[in-house]
């Protein structure tokens, strides 16, 4: 059995040591240990290690550009800040390729204390399905938000998009003189895969891989949809030679073409 004394949030890259124990042994005949070290998914998260500027409402940001694609039913956001006063702190999340934004941190603690929380450090989830908000966590301890937490403003806004695109975080101080780095942070998505897929080989423009947005390759398309799903072409022509794994309906608008992949 795996017993962790205590809830572990794996951050990007870090090890992870675990005590697994066998004490009804029959062979051995007493207790026994072994340790497990674990690295953490790094897929979807990002350690800048940047400074926060101090009092400066721009702040800094960072990026994250994630290539798979398919359709975000919930996303949780995970934040590690060194800072001394984390009630300076807004931290706002971007999809830069549908333009949703949302604030998550809003300098903790106020407006309870018109100068936020005067603890230090941030290690946490943000997670609409969370019991308490962020936004009243200041604990005696460090981290001072340490946990999972609603954010400020729901990261349901997010849902029904595509996981696909660049995603950026800015944190900004809004108040001198305490002095603070973005360590790491990343997505932690719940996904579905696309059932039906648009591509037009002659788009140009943000490509989601919807009608109105649709991919420009059928490699993206056949990427992004699902295990016996279809893709549907506008128009254009393509001369890409690609290996298709699954079993995928392709049609034009008014017809279905063909149907490849595995049977």
């Amino acid at each position: 059995t795996v017993t962790p004394i205590n809830d572990i949030i794996v951050e990007c890259n870090e090890a992870v040591t675990l005590t697994l124990s066998n004490p009804t042994d029959a062979l051995l005949g007493n207790n026994h240990h072994a340790t497990l070290t674990i690295n953490g998914d790094d897929s979807i998260c990002s350690s800048p290690n940047v400074a926060i500027p101090d009092s400066n409402i721009n702040g800094i940001t960072d990026s994250l550009v994630v290539s798979d694609s398919a359709i975000l039913t919930d996303l949780n956001v995970y934040v590690n800040a060194t800072h001394t006063w984390v009630g300076d702190l807004i931290f706002v999340l971007t999809h830069e390729t549908t333009g949703t934004s949302v604030t998550i941190i809003d300098r903790s603690g106020s407006p309870s204390s018109s100068f936020g929380c005067s603890g230090d450090n941030i290690d946490a989830i943000l997670d609409d399905e969370a019991a308490s908000p962020v936004e009243s966590e200041c604990s005696a301890g460090t981290p001072t938000i340490n946990g999972t937490f609603t954010p400020n403003n729901p990261l349901s806004a997010f849902d029904g998009e595509d996981l696909s695109g660049t995603w950026t975080l800015t944190v900004s101080d809004n108040a001198s003189p305490d002095p603070g780095t973005l360590v790491s942070w990343g997505l932690v998505p719940t996904l579905v895969p696309r059932v039906s897929v648009w591509v037009d080989f002659n788009y140009s423009g943000t490509d989601l891989g919807t009608e109105s947005q649709p991919y420009n390759t059928l490699a993206e398309a056949v990427n992004a949809v699902a295990e016996g799903g279809e893709v549907i072409i506008k128009g254009g022509i393509t001369n890409e030679i690609l290996t298709i794994d699954k079993k995928v309906t392709i049609k034009t608008v008014d017809k279905t073409t063909t149907i490849l992949g595995q049977q």
